[in-house]
């Protein structure tokens, strides 16, 4: 195959030169039809949008190839590598593949068992054959003795993969998978993504490198960002995704549970929520309806300003309570994390033996899943077996005993209680941000140790 590449790489550049036009046409075709389904809503905007400017990219790489431009390479590895991931991962969505997925990991616990001895039997083969080779020489066993060893511990842990596999549910799970591919669509794209992987494999030729003149450093430019793909598409899928659509639907009147389609408002939506009317109350208790029009408009707060009540009234009060509980949760969260990590950061950063092995222990927690740390700290929060109010009314029973006094401790609801829940909150968050803070800000601290100058000046009492 790399001979026949290597000999036909023009034709097979110009090849893949026309196929990039047909793939700008089927991508303006998308591109129309993703607007009409949509009825020019915001995922029909975004879906139009993206279509359109991957058929302007597969243009611009049809005519770079076909001039012989040395950067055509790097165009049509990100066309036809994006075009990948936008036909395998609706092709495995269609499939089936990641609820199959959920399924067997559901099942996963009828295989632990097994999945021990696996552990344990390929281990003990590894041994086992490592014990032969290295006593072959003294004892003159024959390689076909070795290799014969292999292959029976090998056809027991071949054995052991096949029990497992049936114990979790894997071939039910596959026929599942592949009865999904009658789909027309689903195996449309499942052939679109094979084509797709293997051009985008073509490309990474060597023969392909040397026609494009391709650099050391270019290639392990492009193998950096191959690597970073699963985290950057990661980032988009959840993070970048979400907020434009956001952004883009906050232009329209949609109701998710209406069948009429979403209706463009332009800056509607913005006035609706930042709206504000301010109205002057003869006294303390007057009612919002006698000052504004109470179908329009919510008390928000009211407030005496000089001896003169002040009614606050909000189209949406919801946008407005949240807004000011975001600011108090940054103003006790962020402080306290930032201090706490400088300080924790100071005495890592210090020479004390063992520091080393701490920073790591200390680091650790860092790792562990944001549902996992909710959890124990949900357990910890506890109203009635919470160990915080444990702890709390274990200190009340020792100031009882030892001060004569005669103090009553309550429970608290840390996380029902209106005032005391953002506080509850902030107080996991600067637990869960205040290690990996720790664990960044040594870098910008100065380490005398390392500076035998800076070390020697400040051992003089001289400014270093």
């Amino acid at each position: 195959m790399k001979q026949f590449i290597g000999r036909n790489v023009q034709s097979l550049l110009r090849l893949v030169s026309l196929w990039g036009i047909l793939l700008s046409l089927g991508a303006l075709a998308g591109a129309i039809v993703g607007f009409s389904l949509a009825s020019g809503g915001p995922v029909g905007i975004i879906v139009s949008a993206v279509l359109l400017l991957y058929a302007a990219a597969s243009i611009v790489m049809s005519l770079k190839l076909y001039g012989g431009d040395p950067r055509a390479r790097f165009w049509a590895l990100g066309v036809h590598y994006v075009g990948f991931l936008g036909l395998v991962l609706p092709a495995l969505h269609r499939m089936g593949l990641f609820l199959v997925l959920d399924r067997i990991a559901s099942d996963f616990v009828n295989g632990f068992f097994t999945l021990i001895l696996l552990a344990f039997l390929a281990a003990l083969r590894q041994w086992l054959l490592n014990r032969i080779r290295a006593g072959s020489m003294a004892s003159g066993i024959s390689r076909e003795r070795i290799r014969l060893v292999s292959r029976i511990s090998l056809a027991g842990v071949l054995v052991v993969v096949l029990v497992l596999l049936i114990q979790i549910g894997v071939f039910p799970a596959l026929l599942t998978v592949l009865t999904n591919l009658g789909n027309l669509i689903t195996l449309g794209l499942f052939l679109g993504s094979i084509l797709m992987g293997l051009i985008t494999l073509f490309l990474m030729d060597e023969s392909v490198q040397s026609h494009f003149s391709t650099t050391h450093q270019q290639s392990q430019a492009i193998a950096g960002y191959l690597f970073l793909t699963p985290n950057l598409l990661g980032f988009i899928i959840f993070f970048a995704g979400p907020l434009i659509l956001s952004f883009i639907m906050s232009f329209f009147a949609w109701d998710a549970l209406s069948p009429d389609p979403p209706a463009f408002i332009g800056l509607g939506n913005y006035l609706e929520i930042l709206s504000l009317r301010l109205a002057r109350l003869d006294s303390a208790t007057q009612p919002l309806t006698s000052v504004m029009d109470g179908q329009s408009f919510a008390e928000l707060t009211r407030f005496s300003f000089f001896g003169t009540w002040i009614l606050v009234g909000a189209r949406d009060p919801l946008f407005w309570i949240s807004l000011g509980n975001t600011v108090r949760f940054t103003l006790m969260a962020v402080p306290l994390s930032v201090a706490l990590a400088l300080i924790l950061s100071s005495v890592l950063n210090s020479d004390i033996p063992g520091m080393k092995v701490f920073r790591v222990i200390f680091f650790i927690p860092s790792i562990a899943a944001i549902v996992g740390i909710a959890l124990i700290w949900k357990w910890l929060y506890h109203g009635i077996v919470g160990f915080i109010n444990f702890g709390l009314s274990r200190v009340v029973d020792f100031i009882n005993i030892f001060l004569a006094q005669d103090l009553l401790y309550e429970n608290i609801n840390w996380l029902s209680t209106p005032s005391i829940a953002l506080f509850a909150i902030a107080i996991m968050a600067v637990w869960q941000t205040v290690r990996f803070n720790t664990g960044l800000f040594p870098a910008g601290l100065p380490n005398n140790s390392k500076n035998p100058l800076r070390g020697e000046h400040h051992r003089r009492g001289r400014p270093g």
